[in-house]
């Protein structure tokens, strides 16, 4: 029987599908523990959270599964217990002025992105959810009071496919936790790890608690900001790049451009959650183009606008300009080329 969804909880579900108030939903959905029964605590929970109406209760519980069954994954925590950099940091604790290395977790079946999205081609972006059925533990690096960088799941994958691919002489913008550069540095085919960073809080913690760790004569660190030593080192000086100086896509974007244009330092260049980064461009370009179709737009720039804000403006004027047909606006190789000449 084919369900039948109302309009609008279909715009509801269409538009607010990755935000907070879905993330709540599932969460709740997974904590009740009641995946083959009745949905409506939950259900009833969330929609007096919302204000939709308690007739459409039936309905939200039918179209559930329909949104975001195919999206949870359950998880082998061996998988992530068993990685090797994981097993060294296993009991390492650290604390010295800001900077504080403690163990945390997840909790039962707590909801989480577990690895890079998924670009479709008919323009959507598919966020995969992950869980453990048991509490989960893992190491975290705290600065300043918020979460530094954690060796979880989603930094282990989304990290695999770069370290595969690095050899011989590998530079590294940001140490963050080191694992990207521990598990490089292992590898018999990687000649040396040369890894940029400016917090020299961070070397320290870097020299004092973890570099008995790490394979002897490979490791270099040197402090510094990483767009100066991409804007001042020789062309092809290094075999390999990965980049992660940013905690995610919003403060992540304008660093990736930046990076983008001052390419050349290394032969091969991979960037952490690029995948996501586009994502995050996309849904700007996207709202270039709705201010476009609707003929209601002014993409001056303003000297207090936001960062969003100044790049919807670079990308309507940029579109304009070029007239660039819809279908090309979803290809990754566009939002690069955006990127760097708007």
């Amino acid at each position: 029987m084919e369900t039948k969804i109302t309009p609008v909880l279909e715009r509801y579900f269409e538009n607010v599908i990755e935000g907070e108030s879905a993330d709540y939903f599932i969460n709740v959905f997974l904590s009740s523990q009641k995946q083959k029964k009745s949905l409506s605590s939950p259900v009833t929970s969330f929609l007096a959270m919302k204000g939709l109406s308690e007739d459409d209760r039936d309905e939200l519980t039918r179209i559930y599964p329909l949104y975001f069954s195919n999206n949870f994954t359950l998880l082998d925590p061996k998988e992530f217990l068993d990685n090797s950099y994981a097993k060294a940091l296993k009991g390492i604790s650290y604390r010295r002025d800001d900077i504080l290395m403690k163990e945390d977790h997840y909790r039962k079946n707590e909801l989480f992105q577990w690895k890079e999205k998924t670009l479709t081609n008919d323009y959507r972006d598919i966020t995969e959810l992950g869980y453990f059925q048991e509490e989960f533990p893992y190491p975290c690096l705290w600065k300043d009071g918020r979460v530094w960088m954690s060796l979880i799941p989603h930094e282990i994958k989304t990290m695999e496919e770069a370290i595969k691919k690095a050899k011989g002489k590998v530079l590294v913008y940001g140490f963050g936790l080191g694992y990207f550069a521990y598990m490089v540095a292992r590898k018999a085919d990687v000649e040396s790890v040369t890894v940029i960073e400016s917090d020299p809080s961070i070397i320290t913690f870097y020299e004092e608690a973890l570099s008995s760790l790490f394979p002897t004569g490979k490791m270099q660190i040197i402090e510094g900001d990483a767009l100066t030593f991409a804007s001042s080192s020789p062309k092809n000086q290094y075999d390999f790049l990965f980049a992660d100086i940013w905690h995610d896509e919003e403060d992540g974007l304008p660093l990736y451009e930046a990076l983008l244009k001052k390419e050349g330092t290394a032969k091969e260049n991979h960037y952490w959650i690029e995948i996501s980064l586009l994502v995050y461009a996309r849904r700007l370009l996207n709202a270039a183009i709705e201010e476009i179709v609707s003929e209601d737009y002014d993409f001056s720039s303003h000297p207090k606008e936001s960062v969003n804000d100044s790049y919807i403006n670079r990308f309507g004027n940029y579109l304009l300009k070029h007239q660039v047909p819809l279908e090309e606006t979803y290809k990754g190789s566009f939002l690069k080329k955006i990127l760097i000449e708007s």
